[in-house]
């Protein structure tokens, strides 16, 4: 079993081990959104909260919807970088690679929406 963080319906993060329990890291209103998942699941699958079950999404818009909360999932990584930057300190993560990533998502993003 490992631990997730769930928003709108969606699994936006799976929590690393180190940072558990979640309260103890994030806090009680972040640890609120988080439940208990199996093995196998990951980010951008769909949360059914009334049967405590995960799965794949299966619309255009529930795909839609998993990928912007992975792009969002990684936002904090931007702001990081960004405030690392104004402070003249060097950068934590490397914003080519963090960039191509991003923009790989936004990408499939546009591909979905294009088809609706």
């Amino acid at each position: 079993m490992k631990t997730v963080r769930i928003a709108d319906g969606v699994v936006a993060e799976v929590l690393p081990d180190y940072a558990l329990p979640a309260e103890e890291w994030y806090g009680a209103e972040f640890a609120s959104q988080c439940v208990e998942a199996p093995d196998d699941v990951t980010e951008g699958m769909v949360y059914d909260a009334s049967a405590g079950t995960f799965k794949k999404p299966t619309t255009t818009q529930q795909q839609i919807e998993a990928l912007k909360e992975k792009l969002s999932a990684s936002d904090y990584k931007v702001i990081k970088f960004a405030e690392y930057s104004l402070a003249g300190l060097l950068a934590p993560y490397d914003i080519v690679a963090l960039n191509a990533e991003r923009q790989a998502i936004r990408d499939q993003i546009n591909e979905f929406e294009a088809r609706m």
